[in-house]
C-alpha cells in the first residue's frame, strides 16, 4: 500500500478562516473603540513635556536617558494606536484615522497612505508567505540561494 503525502487538513486562505471565525464572534467585537483615542493627547503631552525638560533644563545624562526611554515608550504606543486607527478599530472617520496615522507613523517617515499600501494590502494580503510578505524575512533556504547575499564567485 502506498503512503499518502497529502495532509488530512484542507488548506484555505486567511480570508476563509477569518470569515469562519467571524461568524462565531459577537457583533460588538467589530465595533470601533473611540475611547482609545484619548491616549493620543496623553502620549503627545508626555513626549512634548520630556523634550522640553531635556532641552530647556539640561538634566544629568542619566535623567536624560530615562526621559528618552519614557518618550520612546510613548512613541511606540502612538505607533500601536495608529496601527489600530488604520485598521478602522478606533473610528470610522477616515480623516481622523489619517490624523492619528500621521502622529503615530510620522517619526518613522511613514504616511498613512504608504501604511495602507504596505501593511493593509501587501502584508495582510500575503501574511506568512515567504518573500511576498513585506513583514517576513523569507526562509533560510531562500537567503542561501539569493544572489545578492551570496554573489557568484568570480572565476
Amino acid at each position: 500500500m502506498e503512503a499518502s503525502t497529502r495532509s488530512r487538513y484542507e488548506r484555505h486562505s486567511v480570508q476563509h478562516y477569518a470569515r469562519e471565525v467571524r461568524a462565531h464572534l459577537p457583533a460588538e467585537v467589530f465595533q470601533p473603540a473611540p475611547g482609545r483615542l484619548l491616549w493620543l493627547p496623553v502620549h503627545l503631552a508626555i513626549i512634548a513635556a520630556l523634550a522640553a525638560y531635556v532641552v530647556l533644563w539640561t538634566p544629568p545624562w542619566y535623567a536624560a536617558l530615562l526621559c528618552a526611554v519614557v518618550a520612546g515608550h510613548s512613541w511606540g504606543c502612538l505607533g500601536f494606536l495608529a496601527h489600530e486607527a488604520m485598521h478602522h478599530a478606533l473610528t470610522r472617520n477616515q480623516s481622523l484615522q489619517k490624523l492619528v496615522g500621521y502622529f503615530g507613523f510620522g517619526l518613522y517617515c511613514l504616511s498613512p497612505t504608504l501604511w495602507i499600501a504596505w501593511h493593509n494590502q501587501a502584508h495582510h494580503g500575503n501574511t506568512g508567505k515567504p518573500v511576498a510578505d513585506p513583514d517576513g524575512f523569507g526562509r533560510l533556504g531562500f537567503w542561501r540561494k539569493n544572489a545578492i547575499v551570496h554573489p557568484a564567485e568570480a572565476p
